[in-house]
């Protein structure tokens, strides 16, 4: 008798698999095959041999043959300790990590050691359960306190709460443990720079990158870094080797647009930021970047429209109250007859910057409702009568919620659609109107310090930081400006400022005038008041510098050339065109800066000509 014989066809490795899954062969059934083939042959060894052939081809990254092994354990030992842990593990490495909780829970709960409690850390830090996260890595550190990574890894834990000081600790007794973690330095790095230490930040950072020369993320931390601290040509540099070492860096390529924008080569910065966009098109920090840098180069039109992207940067906006939900947002239609709510964002600088577009929007409207910070409602509903004024408040105003407006705008918004040129600012000499009775008081009050002009000065912002400080002075360099005979100070400092006040009287033995019945953070009304008693108002880009600008009071702003995109390109404000920038070039010190300015009211003076010119 005969056979047929019949010919079989082997399946290669990329073929469909013939399951039907759609799969290729290689990706599907030929795994469990291999699973199942490497399961028998084991199905003899002891348990002990079993773990180790399984670790090996974890540490292979055969994931689906060690899964196998440890699963064959458990059917007969149930509650194995390493099959757990490790099984565990490889849920981890697969993305599957509520089982790779679950699992090393139950190990903990049967034995709990070191590692286990560590692998639990990380994984429930990939979920974000920080509290959860740090409980474990604490444990891990109670069992093993010498163990470096579970100190580096727990420190990253604190720093993403915010608890710098704690995760600062941790980083540093990992470096202790192990000098060699140039991961934890360059960890370190980052929440010394956030704690407000970029000096501290640089040095760990070159020592992580002495350890690791080829890690771009920290050569782009280390970038921003110096950049904070104004080593541009360096930042650059670093930002650049970051992109060499990963091109697809995005980040780094939005970090080099800012530095490159900080040197005022802005089309570099804009061919940069762009290409972050290429990377990443929904990077919303790139696209407000890059309108920035548009801005700066007097783009107008381009660089309004980039500007809407501040509306997906939350941290922009303390809350934006759902109002975007509740109306639809004004894109440039004709308002006549019709209502439109104008809302408050950012701070209030901003607030009294971008108001200087109100009139224009009032004009064009049925009715205008506008929203601001309470301390405001009083001089605003004195300035804009056409308007309906309201306070900001949480929840929103019911005003904002009322059916009969047609129309809603942040704030900020306006100048795309009312301010498209340079030609369309007006030339005022202010648009907020202080209070007449309140400006007569003042003047009143600063005739009784005798006939010298008064100068109202600020000298930093409220908020403070290392990299912040640059673009500030310190009230002890105003000796040359402090000590010209023939002028009276006021001061306009609006936080508590008593002991520099003190200190620059003992100093140069002057008097900064100050009193205690208007308090400059909150009666914002009166503060509008004073300055417009004043003969001149210098200080650097703070609120009061931006008031003295909005009620047209004479005043000379304190800046660092190529951070102030209000300038629009040009060489002044154009939304304060009677007020005065005073540049600080870079690699140029503000006592240089203020003995310059010092040299011109000196002159002023002598010559009796009018201090504000």
């Amino acid at each position: 008798m005969s056979w047929m014989q019949t010919s079989v066809t082997k399946i290669g490795r990329n073929d469909p698999c013939p399951c039907g899954s759609g799969k290729k062969y290689k990706q599907c059934c030929q795994r469990q095959n291999e699973s199942q083939k490497e399961v028998k042959t084991v199905e003899n060894l002891s348990t002990q041999n079993l773990i180790a052939t399984a670790i090996e081809h974890q540490r292979a990254g055969q994931l689906p043959q060690a899964a196998a092994i440890y699963q064959q354990i458990l059917q007969s030992e149930p509650t194995n300790v390493d099959a757990l842990h490790l099984l565990g593990l490889i849920a981890q490495q697969t993305g599957q990590l509520d089982i790779a909780v679950d699992l090393i829970r139950e190990a903990i709960r049967i034995k709990p050691l070191g590692p286990m409690y560590y692998n639990l850390g990380v994984t429930l830090h990939a979920q974000g359960d920080l509290d959860a996260a740090a409980e474990s890595y604490r444990h891990a550190i109670a069992l093993h306190p010498q163990d470096a990574k579970v100190h580096s890894n727990l420190g990253a834990v604190l720093q993403q709460q915010g608890n710098l000081d704690d995760a600062i600790t941790s980083y540093r007794t990992a470096i202790a443990l192990n000098p060699q973690d140039a991961g934890a330095y360059g960890n370190l790095g980052v929440a010394l720079e956030m704690q407000g230490d970029p000096t501290a930040a640089i040095d760990n950072y070159r020592r992580a990158l002495a350890l690791n020369p080829n890690d771009a993320k920290t050569h782009n931390n280390f970038g921003n870094a110096l950049r904070e601290q104004e080593q541009l040509s360096q930042a650059v540099d670093s930002l650049r080797t970051a992109i060499a070492l990963k091109p697809d860096y995005a980040e780094a390529h939005n970090n080099l647009g800012n530095a490159l924008q900080d040197l005022g080569q802005l089309d570099a910065a804009i061919a940069s930021v762009r290409t972050a966009l290429a990377l990443n098109p929904d990077y919303s920090d790139a696209h407000w970047n890059e309108s920035l840098a548009l801005l700066m180069q007097g783009q107008l039109e381009q660089g309004w429209a980039k500007h809407e992207w501040r509306l997906q940067q939350r941290e922009h906006f303390t809350d934006y109250r759902n109002l975007l939900a509740v109306r639809p947002l004004y894109a440039g239609e004709n308002l006549a007859g019709k209502t439109i709510l104008v809302w408050a964002e950012q701070g209030v600088g901003d607030e009294i910057f971008f108001a200087g577009v109100l009139p224009d929007v009032i004009q064009a409207a049925g009715h205008c409702v506008v929203e601001c910070d309470a301390r405001l409602v009083p001089l605003y509903a004195r300035s804009f009568p056409g308007a309906e004024i309201i306070p900001k408040c949480y929840p929103p105003h019911p005003r904002t919620q009322q059916a009969d407006i047609d129309w809603q705008c942040p704030i900020g918004s306006l100048p795309r659609w009312f301010r498209p040129t340079l030609d369309s600012f007006p030339r005022h000499h202010g648009y907020l109107i202080p209070d007449p009775q309140r400006v007569a008081f003042w003047k009143q009050r600063f005739d009784a310090l005798g006939p010298a002009p008064k100068i109202g000065i600020t000298w930093r912002s409220k908020r403070r930081s290392a990299g912040r400080d640059l673009h500030y002075t310190d009230l002890n360099q105003w000796g040359p400006i402090l000590t010209i005979p023939g002028l009276t100070f006021i001061n306009l400092q609006y936080d508590e400022c008593r002991a520099e006040l003190d200190a620059a009287r003992e100093k140069f033995a002057i008097e900064i005038h100050d009193w205690a019945d208007i308090n400059q953070m909150n009666d914002l009304d009166d503060v509008a008041a004073l300055m417009s008693a004043l003969d001149l108002v210098i200080a650097p880009t703070t609120t009061p510098s931006i008031m003295a600008g909005a009620v047209g009071a004479p005043a000379w702003m304190l800046l660092t050339r190529h951070i102030l995109w209000k300038t629009l390109g040009t060489e002044y404000i154009p939304m304060f065109p009677d007020l005065r920038p005073i540049w600080r070039p870079r690699n140029t010190t503000w006592d240089t800066v203020l003995e310059t300015v010092a040299a011109e009211l000196r002159d002023k003076v002598e010559r009796h000509q009018p201090i504000s010119l």
